[in-house]
């Protein structure tokens, strides 16, 4: 079994991954920081679609939170493709996806 500070390490590491984001973003943006706008946005999202739910059909803000966080974390691994490179072809989404689980196994989890 895996020690948690591997774990905490790949986190970490996602604050030093270049994100390939086109031409739209000003100021360059890390793995980290877009799991963190992600979490953010998908909270609010929780928060709106929770809102107008009776409590047991809400979905768990806890849970949201994390997959939002965790989302792209075998990019502290091999990186961020371009998504249009990642499904330039089936087979090559299916590749990519195999590396992306063999990474997540490996050093991740």
């Amino acid at each position: 079994m895996k020690d948690k500070n591997d774990f905490i390490y790949w986190i970490c590491k996602l604050t030093s991954i270049p994100r390939f984001t086109g031409s739209y973003l000003v100021q360059p943006q890390s793995g980290a920081d877009h799991a963190f706008r992600t979490a953010m946005i998908a909270l609010q999202i929780v928060d709106d679609y929770n809102d107008k739910k009776p409590k047991k059909d809400q979905i768990s803000r806890e849970e949201v939170l994390l997959k939002a966080l965790i989302h792209d974390v075998e990019e502290s691994v091999i990186g961020d493709l371009p998504t249009p490179v990642k499904y330039i072809t089936p087979e090559f989404r299916e590749s990519v996806k195999k590396v992306e689980e063999k990474a997540m196994q490996d050093f991740v989890l």
